[in-house]
């Protein structure tokens, strides 16, 4: 029998993508919700690059353009950091994972590696040339950088992605790299409720997760953004409660990604123990609203800094706890699938925000219509 070309891990993808096309198309009524709301988000992009002046954002891409090693050298970098992980995880995944007791030749699994290298590279370099040919549109004087940016992309990604893979195809890999809870430490201090016994230790799992997550610099990326946005010439008592407040929210968001991630391996690991739905779901929705209480109460007088009406002192922290209701039933929901969950949450928000750009208060009711359908439907679930 021939050596396979590339991994078996590769045809697992391939059969994986078709059955979720399969399940797409049986489960149509979904399918088309979830579009619908994909096409509502594509409107809402389409109307605002309309009013964005692409020019002053351009200005930005132009002094990058003068300063070519500086671009390739940011662009390189960014590339080799997302070829590099991803690499590297696949080759854990390989060594560690489900994969490690099946005899796969080298040459196979380098080709698998570098064909994941070569995908994430060219994703990575679509993206750029997106958002290039995106800015562009909107831009009068966009033939100054447009091409001398493209040129550049097409220069530094292969070289990040070139050298990501190398390094990560190389060196020992250990099984702790795997997953989302690398990270070191465990909580300064116990909670009430957060303890290690029956289904309190689901909250904990969370809590643990959650922290390991933010002290392994899980968000990293997102503080990056927040520097990138922190607006100029600002005061400073306005610039403390824009930080304050972008710091809450990327913390809170790490804890509610992480507490639904728990609910699915909890299922998963869970799924031969008779559970009842209530009991599983007030040990995992626990550490999560306690999240998005505290951050609402960090956004309150952040926003009393930046000058913000009253009523986004009341408003904040309420889309915080509607946000973590939601996420939270769709992960009780879809905790056999969590993809799914994800794609559905993500739809949902975009329609509910369309709505409220029509209906203002009045996207509560479909809000709620759709939680107490997918609390309802995840009770029924066995």
């Amino acid at each position: 029998m021939s050596p396979a070309i590339f991994h078996p891990w590769v045809r697992e993808q391939s059969l994986a993508a078709a059955n979720q096309l399969r399940d797409a198309l049986r489960q149509w009524p979904q399918t088309l919700f979830v579009l619908a709301a994909w096409a509502l988000l594509g409107a809402l992009v389409v109307f605002v690059a309309r009013h964005v002046d692409g020019d002053r954002m351009g200005l930005v891409v132009e002094a990058l353009v003068r300063r070519p090693a500086v671009a390739v050298l940011l662009i390189a970098a960014v590339g080799f950091g997302l070829v590099h992980a991803g690499v590297r995880t696949l080759r854990a995944e390989f060594l560690h994972g489900w994969w490690g007791a099946i005899p796969v030749g080298r040459g196979a699994q380098l080709r698998a590696l570098a064909l994941l290298g070569l995908l994430m590279g060219l994703g990575f370099a679509a993206v750029l040339a997106g958002a290039l040919w995106g800015l562009a549109q909107t831009a009068d004087l966009a033939h100054r950088w447009f091409l001398p940016a493209l040129q550049l992309v097409a220069i530094a990604v292969p070289i990040g992605a070139l050298a990501g893979l190398v390094s990560g195809s190389r060196g020992a890999v250990v099984a702790s790299e795997r997953g989302s809870d690398r990270g070191r430490g465990l909580p300064l201090r116990d909670l009430p409720g957060f303890g290690s016994d029956g289904l309190q230790s689901l909250s904990r799992w969370q809590r643990i997760s959650a922290l390991r997550h933010w002290r392994s610099a899980g968000g990293a990326w997102q503080f990056l953004l927040l520097g990138l946005v922190i607006p100029a010439n600002e005061a400073r008592a306005s610039l403390a409660g824009f930080l304050i407040m972008g710091i809450a929210l990327i913390w809170y968001l790490t804890v509610l990604r992480t507490g639904a991630s728990v609910i699915g391996r909890a299922h998963a690991l869970l799924a031969a123990t008779p559970l009842a739905f209530q009991p599983f779901a007030r040990a995992t929705a626990r550490y999560p609203l306690l999240a998005s209480v505290i951050a609402g109460i960090a956004c309150a007088p952040a926003l009393a800094l930046q000058g913000a009406p009253v009523t986004f002192l009341v408003a904040v922290p309420t889309l915080l706890l509607a946000l973590t209701a939601l996420t939270l039933a769709l992960a009780w929901r879809y905790s056999r699938t969590p993809r799914r969950g994800d794609v559905r949450l993500g739809a949902e928000l975009v329609l509910l925000g369309s709505i409220a750009q029509f209906a203002g208060p009045l996207v509560l009711l479909p809000y709620l219509a759709l939680l107490v359908h997918h609390l309802h439907v995840a009770n029924r679930n066995p």
